[in-house]
């Protein structure tokens, strides 16, 4: 947790710092949010994901490192060029989200 606080804290003071990024979104021709303030280095997106992953690697949940960074692969090779990776990842987060909270509720209701 260390390491990724000083990447995070590097990342928006040294290398991309806060005040040169346009938070804004805007509608792309493909019909996905271009998120504007995600046009940062595809190198930048794999070490914060790297950071992220780990937690799957420790708790060996491999099924769901394997699932998450393929769809994050599919996701940036082919909507990197317009800067709708975000929205689509943030489609497929939420969908992920439903499905769990699903498993929760279902967990709960259908007790024997």
């Amino acid at each position: 947790m260390i390491a990724y606080i000083i990447f995070i804290v590097i990342l928006y003071t040294i290398i991309v710092p806060l005040n040169t990024i346009d938070f804004s979104t805007v509608p792309s021709k493909n019909g996905h949010l271009s998120w504007k303030w995600l046009n940062v280095n595809i190198y930048i997106i794999f070490i914060w994901y790297a950071f992220l992953s780990i937690r799957w690697i420790i708790d060996k949940e491999y099924l769901t490192l394997i699932v998450i960074t393929t769809l994050l692969i599919i996701t940036l090779i082919f909507y990197k060029d317009t800067n709708t990776f975000g929205s689509l990842w943030c489609w497929i987060a939420a969908i992920l989200s439903f499905h769990l909270i699903f498993e929760v509720f279902y967990k709960d209701f259908c007790k024997i």
